[in-house]
């Protein structure tokens, strides 16, 4: 999964840090394939793996935490490791609502305890919605380790293409400031307690 994001990512630029706030590391460079930023967010929180992964696979409650987002859905799971996901976004205006259609995967290091989660876009697994513009193209990637004293290093990585007439620049700008804003708000949304006493059998806590 690692070596398909780095397919898609140019992984031979440097990354260029943009904003270090409240924790949260925010590092950005241009895709050579798409001229659009990719975003790379790094930060730590004091949590478990099965509650970090509760929330990120809480797909109704993301409206509660992902930039933009308004409804969100899986269309199909494939065990606890693979699945289909459906999402709309609430775009400021004169921007069309988007909508998005993803294949996610994940994957746990038996050894370290690693987490990976990496997602993209199958854009024609269901019909176009009336009123939505279909994000044609998106990758993105969770690595989630655990380190001592209960502590987990977040990495997520994203690129994404919002499709319609939106200029670069405005991509852009939503792509430096989205994943920023999602990642602050999952950090609070972690404090509560359907999240904090999770437990997940399929995932080895270290």
């Amino acid at each position: 999964m690692a070596f398909s994001f780095q397919q898609l990512s140019g992984q031979n630029q440097p990354w260029r840090c943009v904003r270090n706030t409240n924790g949260i590391v925010v590092f950005s460079k241009k895709s050579p394939l798409t001229g659009i930023k990719i975003i790379k967010i790094e930060t730590r929180v004091h949590t478990s793996l099965s509650a970090l992964i509760a929330l990120i696979k809480d797909a109704p409650g993301h409206k509660n935490w992902v930039f933009l987002n308004k409804s969100a859905k899986f269309l199909q799971h494939n065990g606890p490791f693979s699945w289909i996901y459906y999402a709309q976004s609430d775009a400021p205006w004169p921007v069309t609502d988007r909508d998005l259609v993803v294949q996610g995967q994940m994957q746990q290091d038996s050894i370290t305890h690693v987490v990976q989660i990496y997602a993209h876009t199958i854009s024609h697994f269901i019909p176009a919605k009336t009123g939505y513009v279909r994000i044609p193209y998106s990758v993105s990637q969770w690595t989630l380790t655990p380190e001592d004293a209960g502590y987990i290093h977040v990495e997520f990585k994203v690129e994404i293409n919002l499709g319609g007439n939106i200029p670069k620049w405005l991509m852009n700008l939503t792509a430096s400031r989205g994943p920023y804003e999602s990642i602050l708000a999952l950090k609070k949304q972690l404090e509560k307690d359907k999240y904090k006493n999770a437990y997940l059998n399929y995932i080895n806590e270290p």
